[in-house]
């Protein structure tokens, strides 16, 4: 199953922004995460956060559609 191959690096990037909340870098890769397994809300808002923290970014733009 695709999920679980994605469980660790969602973990690890969920530890990053415990310490650092407004990690751009890690906003962005949950979001490309969340959009692979097609949870299009949460990739949306991760994506949006990314933006938000000023992380611009082609690739944000291009994941958010």
């Amino acid at each position: 199953m695709k999920e679980s191959g994605y469980i660790t690096e969602i973990e690890e990037l969920r530890s990053i922004l415990n310490l650092n909340p407004d990690d751009g870098r890690a906003h962005f890769k949950l979001g490309k995460i969340y959009r692979e397994l097609n949870d299009y809300t949460l990739s949306i808002s991760e994506l949006n956060k990314a933006l938000e923290l000023g992380f611009d970014n082609d690739e944000v733009h291009l994941e958010s559609g």
